[in-house]
């Protein structure tokens, strides 16, 4: 990997991060390109080089979401395959509304 691919790949995981921080604060709503480039010290148009657009960053961060909830909730089942079905499924239901 070249140094600007690595850099470009270190402000969109740092955008991500940020963006999630955000999002989890105040609501997907108070998400602005100006404001998360402020928060990343780069240019509103360095947001554009990594990403299509927003919704291309809010996808990036609901799809980074879910796999940490599937991670929780498919691991909450995780050597206790013997007990019935439902008890399985209650451990799941937990582990998801952790």
């Amino acid at each position: 990997m070249s140094k600007v691919e690595e850099r470009r790949a270190d402000l969109r995981a740092n955008l991500v991060k940020l963006a999630q921080a955000q999002i989890a604060a105040q609501g997907m709503a108070s998400l602005r390109a100006r404001d998360l480039a402020d928060k990343a010290c780069c240019a509103v148009g360095a947001i554009y080089n990594v990403f299509a657009d927003m919704t291309d960053l809010i996808l990036e961060v609901n799809g980074q979401t879910f796999a940490r909830i599937g991670a929780e909730v498919g691991g909450a089942v995780t050597g206790h395959e013997s007990l019935p079905a439902e008890c399985r499924l209650i451990l799941l239901a937990r582990a998801y509304l952790g």
